[in-house]
């Protein structure tokens, strides 16, 4: 399922459209509009970092966002420099919280046809800022929200510059939104298309320089130290019978860790056991092992 945040219904009504999203019925909980079907939630937030917080807050509450759910941040923003023009259309890199000064950094994994840029979250309008950088009131706090629920690897801001800080009305943004919607639906169709499967294993002389990209994983910094571990493994001057015993036993403490509990059954993969398991044939292919007769 992908989660998108408006802040109004301007932002949004386009991407509406386009994906035939009706109005849902929602849990007596829930305290905000939302726009769904089958594969899309969409939910107006309202302007401002209490109210995205509270509404990532509610809808994740209330209709249990998962591990491998997306979340989409799409809205408008204002930019100052020269180089940034009315109608521009960025993906943000990095997210700044402007009164506690913290950072934010989504991943960005999928190859986008988008600008990227730093997003600024503000708590008021402003009529001057820095070059380069896009100003909004909801990105920091949806990120920090959203953070709860799914990885930095599952979320997504898109921001469209519609103004240098003056007011605009709310027609004049739906209307820059439309001359972006193949733009951000080609994004959004992207997401869909990928689903839950964001892993991606490269291989690359034997046991040299194993790299492992798992993408579709929740715990970023565990990935990290997995990834530093298996490098340091293959880099060892070890014979070639003891490198593959090393990653193999790091696999299986991977897989372990990583896999949906009720998966737990194929995936206890005991090395003395000699029940074969799907983790067993997984193992076989990376380390090289041939199935016995």
């Amino acid at each position: 399922m992908i989660y998108i945040f408006s802040a109004f219904y301007a932002e949004a009504k386009n991407i509406i459209d386009h994906y035939g999203l009706k109005k849902e019925k929602s849990p007596e909980m829930v305290r905000f509009d939302v726009f769904a079907n089958e594969s899309i939630r969409l939910v107006i937030t309202g302007v401002g970092e209490i109210n995205a917080a509270a509404a990532v807050s509610n809808i994740g509450g209330a209709y249990g966002i998962s591990p491998d759910d997306e979340i989409l941040n799409v809205g408008c923003g204002a930019g100052f420099s020269s180089d940034i023009c009315m109608g521009s259309i960025f993906l943000g890199n990095k997210l700044t919280e402007q009164m506690t000064g913290r950072t934010f950094y989504p991943d960005m994994l999928m190859k986008a046809n988008f600008r990227e840029c730093e997003i600024v979250t503000v708590a008021r309008v402003l009529n001057e800022g820095c070059d380069s950088v896009v100003y909004d009131m909801e990105a920091a706090a949806v990120y920090q929200a959203a953070a709860f629920f799914v990885g930095p690897h599952r979320m997504h801001f898109i921001k469209l510059v519609s103004d240098a800080g003056e007011r605009i009305d709310q027609s004049k943004i739906t209307e820059l939104f439309a001359l972006q919607e193949e733009k951000i639906c080609g994004y959004i169709d992207m997401l869909l298309s990928v689903g839950g499967n964001k892993t991606s294993i490269d291989d690359k002389n034997h046991f040299s320089c194993y790299t492992f990209n798992m993408y579709s994983l929740h715990a970023e910094k565990r990935n990290l130290l997995f990834r530093m571990e298996i490098k340091k493994t293959s880099s060892l001057k070890r014979n070639r019978k003891s490198c593959k015993v090393q990653i193999k036993n790091l696999l299986i403490k991977f897989l372990a860790l990583q896999m949906p509990p009720r998966h737990g059954q194929l995936l206890q993969c005991d090395s003395k056991s000699s029940q074969p398991c799907k983790n067993k044939i997984l193992l076989r292919h990376f380390c090289g092992q041939k199935k016995a007769a």
